[in-house]
């Protein structure tokens, strides 16, 4: 048994691959073995995979299917063998010190999840050693509020893999970290950050997030609806309240971005009238304020906005008179 199981979902990825498995293998933390999972890769993956793992006995490879992300890190961590995991995609990289940094924040904060901070990058860059990484020991949920992004990647983290007993990531969803990675912060309760950028993730322009816009995006409202009523259940007020924000911006967005294309004409209404319920209800009930969603409002309220907006510029002007 080693201490680090690393995942590395492999999909579509040849130009990339070896850079990616390169920099798992030149960590200076040794304890560890590299689950290369083919998804059912199309180009020349399998072969890369098969390669590595004839050089270098950590590596163990999966060929299996074609499932999706999710699907793959879960046959992943059905193999893991390490106390700890890592997720790493396989287009992405990290820096030498990575594993053996997070272990130390784990180890040192006697936490379940450790977290660096990631870099986007186009290219890669000379590493710079670090010798004195400095951890703050975070409330799960205050982190998911105030560094969400960072917070809500699957990658970037070391877990104690006790956190995944009962957690697995979606099958067939995209935005599989919106999913999860709330669940795993509130039930390790505590984590230990650095602000280190140790994960490096490369801006792929046929990556998922770079890709053309398709109606599959839209799984992530169902991942926000989850959390809604998994925070209102475990009566998280303020990370409600946060999320609701979010929720609502996202309704807002994709409002936007599904006007112009006539494919997508009922998932636009649709997403109105979603809009619509969350400002009237639950955006009530978490005191959302007008002023910070006052573009939401005039998407889901048009005439009602105009009229408040009008209210408001007179009252304004009132008050300046006055003066």
């Amino acid at each position: 048994m080693c201490k680090i199981s690393v995942i590395v979902p492999v999909y579509n990825v040849e130009p990339y691959l070896r850079r990616c498995v390169d920099s798992i293998l030149n960590q200076t933390f040794s304890d560890f073995e590299c689950i290369l999972v083919d998804d059912g890769s199309p180009d020349g993956c399998p072969a890369i995979c098969d390669e590595y793992a004839e050089k270098d006995s950590r590596v163990k490879v999966i060929h299996k299917k074609n499932g999706g992300l999710s699907d793959a890190r879960n046959v992943g961590l059905d193999k893991a063998n390490g106390k700890y995991v890592s997720f790493i995609d396989s287009d992405d990289w990290i820096h030498p010190q990575m594993l053996e940094i997070l272990y130390k924040g784990l180890m040192d904060n006697n936490v379940l999840i450790s977290v660096c901070e990631y870099k986007e990058v186009e290219h890669q860059e000379p590493y710079t050693a670090i010798t004195e990484p400095i951890f703050e020991t975070r409330y799960g949920m205050d982190f998911f509020i105030t560094n969400h992004i960072t917070a809500v990647i699957a990658c970037s983290k070391l877990y104690d893999k006790s956190l995944f007993d009962d957690i697995r990531y979606p099958y067939g969803k995209l935005h599989e970290d919106e999913f999860v990675t709330y669940k795993l912060l509130y039930k390790a309760e505590t984590v230990a950050y650095t602000n280190k950028p140790l994960y490096f993730y490369f801006q792929n322009e046929n990556g998922i997030t770079k890709s053309a816009y398709t109606i599959k995006r839209l799984d992530a409202l169902e991942a926000m609806e989850e959390r809604d009523q998994f925070l209102k259940q475990h009566k998280l007020s303020e990370c409600r309240k946060f999320a609701m924000y979010q929720h609502i911006d996202f309704l807002k967005r994709h409002f936007k971005m599904t006007a112009s294309n006539p494919e997508f004409s009922r998932e636009h209404k649709q997403l109105k009238r979603l809009l619509q319920r969350k400002l009237l209800s639950e955006g009530i009930r978490c005191r959302i304020r007008f002023r910070y969603c006052t573009d939401s409002y005039a998407i889901a309220f048009p005439k009602t906005t105009r009229l408040l907006l009008g209210l408001k510029k007179i009252k304004d002007s009132f008050k300046s008179y006055l003066k």
